[in-house]
């Protein structure tokens, strides 16, 4: 009998020892390849994604990527694990709408940076 090997995750780390990203929501056999996620600074803070958004355009070429909630508040807020109160907070008090670059509402990001495995699928 051969023994199943357990595929180890790795995780870039900064020199700080924390993460660079974290994936919004969780991976499943039945998803396409399509990944949201967001980036951490060194001190584990989340990078807005806005600011993600405008770093991307900078690289040449520049790097293709959707950014915030995609058009769909409900999954996203179950991904980014945000409570109603929460996702009311952003909203209504914070001054977050669809659409906007108010990627940040108390330290807690409104959105998330999308990727996928080609252009015409971003």
């Amino acid at each position: 009998e051969k023994e199943e090997e357990e595929e180890e995750e790795e995780v870039e780390l900064y020199g700080s020892g924390c993460p660079v990203g974290a994936l919004a929501g969780a991976l499943s056999e039945v998803q396409g390849p399509v990944v949201s996620f967001s980036v951490l600074r060194p001190n584990g803070e989340p990078v807005g994604y806005s600011e993600v958004e405008k770093m991307a355009a900078l690289h040449d070429p520049p790097i293709q990527l959707r950014t915030g909630c995609f058009c769909n508040p409900g999954a996203c807020q179950s991904a980014l694990g945000l409570s109603d109160l929460e996702v009311k907070s952003q909203h209504l008090q914070g001054g977050h709408s669809c659409g906007d670059s108010h990627d940040m509402v108390d330290g807690q990001p409104t959105g998330a940076v999308r990727l996928s495995f080609g252009w015409c699928s971003t």
